[in-house]
């Protein structure tokens, strides 16, 4: 994200970790990835990054927070974990079984195909729209 606090940056030491910031466009990095983490702690409003990755078809570890008000579930859309060891776990459990990972990859995208597509939000945000204006 824009301005990763000092104790981020750090991770640059680490041999295979980049730490890039804001970019432009998260799609190249998203298509080279094997996993999608959202470490999630504290927020609210829309999970726009897991949205992009579910329609790139990547697998997606998060904790409930960053899953909060999406219609996911776990095990089937993505995997979530709350503790750090959790988290970890499942991450590299995914980075090593290519079948799980192509799995819920498949189901990230039917979901939002399904359910959280433009076509689709835009439809039900007019209904609450026309809804809102009829009750006045």
């Amino acid at each position: 994200g824009v301005e990763p606090p000092d104790s981020i940056l750090a991770l640059k030491r680490i041999d295979n970790i980049d730490i890039l910031g804001y970019v432009k466009d998260i799609r190249p990095y998203l298509a080279r990835s094997k996993v999608f983490i959202m470490p999630i702690r504290l927020g609210c409003g829309m999970r726009g990054k897991l949205f992009e990755a579910w329609a790139m078809a990547r697998p997606v570890v998060s904790t409930s927070i960053g899953c909060e008000g999406v219609e996911a579930s776990d095990g089937k859309d993505v995997l979530i974990a709350d503790k750090a060891v959790d988290f970890a776990e499942r991450v590299v459990g995914l980075i090593q079984n290519p079948q799980k990972r192509k799995y819920l990859g498949q189901n990230g995208r039917r979901l939002v195909e399904e359910k959280y597509n433009w076509d689709i939000v835009a439809d039900r945000l007019e209904g609450l729209y026309k809804e809102s204006v009829e009750k006045e």
